[in-house]
């Protein structure tokens, strides 16, 4: 009987830990998006410009908080084969951008979760909380237009010098207008 109740207890008390832990992180991801979703580049504002200025010039330079530390390592350590591309900088400028982007990684790795387990995705537009984000757009409105071409071309369809860059009541996708879901 004695050992029933610690483990009714024990029981207990992990289910309460486990309560007061999501309930943590459900608030730190409200207060976070309390004014709607947003980039959050964090860090030092020198290597955050180097970063804007050595990566936005050829795509969106991607909050460092849409990935987790695995792939902007996996990623940043192939700039000779960048998504078929020669992205090589300098080895200090890819040492700095590298510690940059670890250091301000995704806090919420359940909220970005790849769907291949034990796979370290690469790709913004196969995470589960990207895929859930933009599922109900049809991918002729994307794919199929030539303005836009792809789900990794943010800037076509949301404003990307807003904070609010992510808002999903600001997303226009150009020929078609404002999207509502």
């Amino acid at each position: 009987m004695a050992e029933s109740l610690g483990l009714v207890r024990w029981s207990i008390g992990t289910l309460l830990l486990a309560a007061s832990i999501t309930l943590g992180l459900t608030g730190a991801v409200t207060k976070a998006s309390a004014d709607g979703p947003r980039a959050d580049y964090g860090g030092d504002a020198v290597l955050t410009e180097q970063y804007k200025e050595n990566c936005g010039d050829c795509h969106l330079a991607y909050p460092p908080s849409f990935l987790p530390q695995d792939s902007w390592r996996l990623i940043m350590d192939d700039l000779a084969n960048h998504f078929d591309e020669d992205a090589e900088l300098e080895a200090d400028e890819t040492k700095a951008m590298r510690d940059y982007l670890v250091a301000n990684s995704t806090r919420f790795l359940w909220r970005f979760r790849h769907q291949g387990e034990g796979e370290i995705p690469i790709r913004i537009t196969q995470l589960n909380y990207f895929l859930h984000e933009h599922d109900e757009i049809p991918k002729r409105l994307v794919q199929g237009n030539d303005e836009v071409g792809s789900f990794s071309n943010c800037s076509a369809c949301h404003d990307t010098d807003s904070r609010r860059m992510f808002d999903d009541d600001d997303v226009n996708i150009p020929g078609y207008g404002y999207w509502d879901d």
